[in-house]
């Protein structure tokens, strides 16, 4: 019989491991969120909700949602993407890890022989860059923008458990 991960064991194994030790890289802070491509975005949220996690927050196009943020604790996130069709490969996208300074972390790994993509801003308003790992899985780093204590109450958008300051209306 063949073990198959569920998103669920992956997510768990995951942050139970990195809660429990010291990040091994100095401007790696730990695991940011895991990325996963869903049949049905509704059923996942559903889902994610009867295990006890609330939504953070959504982002969509034309009123239809394009992604789904579950708040793990408020330095990790699950994400869920649906389906584009019916070929679309289901399951694990990516994992990102947090970190202090996209700069010093690329100035790092390329003093090691690797190197990062170019900083963008990610869907959800803070700095992405990644690379591939030999196997060619997406490997991504965020840097979040802003912190919970830099953040005044009137500053907040409406992210349920987030202390995150609106960066534009929309992107």
């Amino acid at each position: 019989m063949r073990w198959q991960w569920t998103a669920p064991a992956v997510i768990g194994m995951l942050l139970f491991v990195l809660q429990r030790s010291e990040a091994q890289t100095p401007q790696v802070k730990g695991i940011a969120h895991v990325a996963f491509r869903v049949a049905d975005l509704g059923r996942e949220r559903g889902f994610f909700r009867d295990l006890g996690f609330e939504e953070a927050f959504s982002l969509t196009d034309a009123g239809k949602p394009t992604e789904i943020f579950v708040k793990i604790n408020d330095h990790q996130f699950i994400e869920l993407y649906p389906a584009k069709d019916v070929s679309s490969p289901l399951g694990l996208m990516h994992v990102c890890y947090e970190s202090d300074s996209l700069q010093q972390l690329d100035s790092l790994y390329v003093a090691r022989g690797l190197k990062l993509s170019s900083v963008a801003k990610g869907g959800a308003g803070n700095l992405i860059a990644s690379l591939h790992d030999p196997d060619g899985n997406l490997i991504e780093f965020t840097q979040y923008l802003m912190t919970r204590t830099a953040i005044s109450s009137s500053s907040r958008n409406t992210c349920r458990g987030l202390a995150i300051l609106k960066i534009a209306e929309s992107i």
